[in-house]
């Protein structure tokens, strides 16, 4: 029995390891596409945005009650910004990898 339990456990191992090699597959995958896609993306941002991601890159901001949200919302929809609407009705913007690589090509 000790025989067949050993290779059950050789045998998890094995899967194991095959998804670990899947999930690093994945995202190398994934760094290249995303690469790809920042390079295809317009790079004629505004000086506002320009500046919106500089800001950004230090730290996520929390946006005032006051906020013009247009401002920015090409960001978002260009994958350079993700937004997270607070309980307090507030949002708060984050840079993605997307905005940095934009941000390293100028």
């Amino acid at each position: 029995m000790k025989a067949g339990g050993s290779r059950q456990n050789h045998g998890r191992h094995d899967k194991d390891c095959n998804l670990e090699h899947l999930k690093l597959e994945l995202r190398e995958r994934s760094r290249l596409c995303l690469h790809r896609h920042v390079e295809r993306l317009p790079m004629n941002l505004t000086e506002i945005e320009r500046d919106f991601l500089e800001r950004l890159a230090s730290e996520s901001w929390t946006s005032t009650p006051l906020f013009d949200h247009e401002l920015v919302a090409r960001l978002v929809e260009l994958g350079l910004v993700e937004t997270e609407p607070l309980a307090s009705g507030d949002i708060e913007y984050r840079i993605t990898a997307a905005g940095r690589a934009a941000l390293s090509r100028r």
